[in-house]
């Protein structure tokens, strides 16, 4: 939800300074634009609209480029080949979509009907998978092999019909380029056989996580804390430090991945490689009393008792970003009590028992 608010504000504002000095882009074009009564769009449309394009455009195409690098990672015959004859670039770009398609959209029915024995009535909400209809048989010869030469490939990839994707074209241009460049500068690549590449779940898909020392996933978005200094690892002015927090920006198939500076929106990036990955980067929450990693939420409540531990009071108080709450139980008798706990302190106070858990080491 923060990351909701934040990308609402940043469109508002520059919705708030076309409004005083319009431009020719495409924030003022939506602006200017009239609804069906003629009408100009309100600003939570046009707001609305920014965060569809945003969105849409980002998650579902570097889920198709990973997709295919995945896919040149493990067929070597197909990578050389599109190192030899770029050309075909494109051509594979298309049987890259259909075999990986990243979107499974959802559509409500409009007329009832059945499907496969199943009733679906109108108000029904249904999900339309892509990939399959990408690998129907009845469709595509050999549909579940990769054939970068496919010659006929009327794939569904983009949608069908009035809600085809819009930016497809788009798509189709960052695909051929990224896997254009990528393999001009990195000819030789493969999978690192002792890594696991884990693929997201839901309606995008593609690669995602890379595996990290204690056997946690790390994905794009998540902070992670390096655990060892290295001042080989430049980012920006500084290097990579001991307990240094960093937000994941691109999860590669090698098992490296690309960071920035936990709260930075530019600069201070660095590209981890797999072998430090693996064995020095923690996931940003707090694990164990004796790896405090801190950033598990927004506010954190903990209920502080005489038998707990500094190591654990530590990490309890480390995990909130803005605050961090302590509840002290004193154990004293009340009147919702027939009578005193064994164990009670009738002495006890709320300072005398974290002195306490300060003195307590465990």
């Amino acid at each position: 939800m923060r990351a909701i608010h934040e990308m609402a504000a940043y469109f508002s504002g520059h919705i708030e300074a076309r409004r005083k000095n319009p431009t020719d882009d495409l924030i003022t074009t939506l602006m200017n634009a009239k609804d069906k009564e003629g009408k100009p769009l309100s600003d939570i449309h046009v707001l609305g609209t920014l965060r569809l394009l945003l969105i849409a455009g980002i998650d579902t195409t570097w889920s198709a480029i990973g997709a295919s690098l995945w896919h040149l990672a493990k067929t070597p015959a197909d990578r050389e080949r599109l190192v030899a004859e770029p050309g075909l670039i494109p051509t594979a770009v298309e049987e890259f979509l259909r075999a990986y398609s990243p979107v499974t959209m959802a559509r409500e029915v409009m007329k009832e009907t059945t499907v496969a024995g199943c009733p679906v009535k109108p108000g029904n909400m249904v999900l339309l998978s892509f990939p399959a209809a990408n690998r129907d048989p009845a469709m595509f010869p050999d549909a579940d092999k990769v054939i970068i030469d496919r010659k006929e490939n009327r794939h569904a990839a983009f949608g069908l019909g009035i809600h085809r994707c819009v930016g497809s074209n788009l798509a189709r241009m960052e695909m051929t380029v990224a896997i254009q460049e990528w393999l001009k500068r990195i000819p030789d690549f493969q999978l690192d056989p002792a890594g696991v590449v884990k693929w997201s779940e839901g309606t995008v898909r593609g690669p995602r996580e890379v595996e990290l020392n204690d056997g946690t996933h790390a994905a794009t978005g998540d902070t992670v804390i390096t655990r060892r200094n290295d001042r080989r690892l430049r980012a920006g002015r500084g290097w990579v430090r001991n307990g240094d927090r960093w937000t994941v920006t691109e999860v590669r198939d090698d098992g490296s991945v690309t960071l920035r500076r936990a709260g930075r929106r530019w600069g201070g990036s660095v590209v981890l490689p797999a072998d430090y990955v693996a064995e020095h980067l923690d996931l940003g929450y707090a694990v164990t009393s004796y790896r405090a990693q801190g950033i598990t939420t927004d506010t954190a409540h903990v209920l502080v008792d005489a038998a707990m531990t500094r190591e654990n009071l530590y990490v309890a108080l480390t995990r909130g970003r803005e605050s961090n709450m302590a509840y002290v139980a004193v154990d004293k008798p009340d009147a919702a009590h027939e009578g005193p706990h064994p164990g009670d302190n009738t002495e006890a106070t709320g300072r005398s028992v974290l002195f306490g858990v300060l003195q307590h080491v465990g």
